[in-house]
């Protein structure tokens, strides 16, 4: 995975006296995700107890994490499922499986991850499945009616809002709304800069918030 550097000139509404040439550089803390994650368990559990033909016993829930385990963003996901779960149910069993579409942007491994997942899961009475973060979101559902087509999904984590997904049936979850442009906005006001730098990865996460950057800016 490549990295970038984004220059944004950003012209704040402050008196000259407290503009400065200044590098400013910004880190954006994710809040906790375990606490969110538990939460979003009682979506899953409703979508399971609305399943009256499967007994208990045989209550499993599949959860597709866009990133790697050793990712921290992935850990708390996690550790929240696995914490939610226990605590609503004892008769649900959790898998998790890794797409790792951090470290392999070109997603060149789609398929054969699809592959892998369905194969592995074909004689499991799966009930519910969990989708963390817009790469696995977007893999699911362009291939739902492949290999998916009557499971129900609730997502998480999710960036890039888009309208159609509120029309998708058998789906349910939370967008994730970070305040990028106004803390860019802010951080120029705050330091008095022109300009503010902006260094990002190639993910497709960060390439939606570059974009939704540079919009917003030009609207401005």
């Amino acid at each position: 995975m490549t990295g970038a550097i984004h220059e944004f000139m950003a012209t704040p509404n402050f008196p000259k006296s407290k503009r400065k040439s200044s590098l400013f550089s910004s880190i954006l803390c994710a809040v906790p995700l375990i606490g969110l994650s538990r939460g979003l368990t009682t979506y899953a559990h409703a979508a399971i107890t609305n399943q009256n033909s499967a007994p208990p016993e045989e209550k499993h829930v599949l959860v597709i994490h866009s990133y790697n385990p050793e990712l921290s963003w992935t850990q708390s996901q996690k550790a929240g499922i696995d914490e939610g779960f226990q605590a609503v149910a004892q008769d649900i069993t959790v898998y998790h499986e890794f797409f790792d579409a951090k470290r392999y942007p070109n997603l060149h491994h789609q398929e054969a991850f699809l592959d892998y997942v369905s194969n592995k899961y074909e004689d499991t009475p799966l009930s519910v499945m969990m989708v963390g973060d817009d790469p696995g979101l977007d893999m699911i559902l362009a291939t739902r009616e492949v290999y998916f087509p009557t499971l129900p999904i609730v997502f998480m984590g999710i960036n890039n809002v888009e309208e159609s997904l509120l029309n998708q049936p058998l789906l349910t979850g939370i967008f994730e709304n970070h305040s990028t442009v106004e803390t860019v906005i802010a951080s120029a006001y705050q330091t008095g800069s022109y300009s503010v730098v902006v260094i990002s990865d190639s993910s497709s996460t960060s390439q939606n918030n570059i974009n939704s950057i540079k919009s917003s800016l030009i609207d401005h």
